[in-house]
């Protein structure tokens, strides 16, 4: 049997209908066979479970989506991914505080977990809180050694922003500017 990717509905030109079909078949097949063969088929229907969720997201079915992101931590309530995914959602639906308690949680089960703080520090910039966003992307690199370019890249976006609010200080433009391009610098040189 070939294995299902998981990524492959998501591409642009995906087939999702098709893709769709094949999810709920191997559900149904696991559901059937699990007396056989429960602890491997229970692990393979939760990961089943979880893309059919994707590939529901993908589709904008969010309620479909959630329903099953939820049903997956119900069973499995370390499933730090579907606490991700339902933020994601919520603050697509421009719901910010239910994505930030969605991505808070995800934090509950690793504490550093840098997809959260970087979800969480996109809320902040999203808001135009620069400060509280840049103290997340700083908690990131701090925890990667430097090495997490997506952080690095943020905190450049950060000192960039502050040359657009308005001030009268050249000194202050300048010192923006250069910390926007020393960060910039980094990324470049890291990649």
């Amino acid at each position: 049997s070939s294995g299902i990717n998981a990524e492959w509905p998501l591409r642009p030109g995906g087939k999702y209908e098709e893709c769709l079909q094949h999810y709920e078949t191997a559900l149904d097949y696991c559901k059937r066979e699990l007396q056989n063969d429960e602890a491997y088929l229970s692990a393979i229907t939760v990961t089943i479970t979880y893309n059919l969720a994707r590939l529901y997201e993908a589709l904008h079915e969010f309620g479909k989506a959630e329903d099953l992101y939820k049903a997956v931590l119900k069973e499995h309530p370390n499933y730090l991914d579907c606490y991700l995914r339902l933020g994601c959602i919520a603050r697509d639906r421009e719901q910010i505080f239910e994505a930030s308690n969605w991505f808070k949680d995800a934090l509950q089960i690793n504490q550093d977990n840098a997809d959260a703080w970087t979800l969480i520090g996109n809320l902040h910039i999203s808001k135009q809180e620069w400060g509280p966003g840049q103290k997340k992307f700083e908690r990131i690199i701090k925890t990667t050694n430097d090495k997490d370019s997506y952080s690095i890249l943020a905190i450049g976006n950060v000192w960039l922003q502050m040359l657009y609010q308005p001030t009268r200080d050249r000194d202050k433009e300048q010192k923006y500017q250069e910390r926007a391009l020393a960060f910039f610098k980094q990324v470049l040189r890291q990649d």
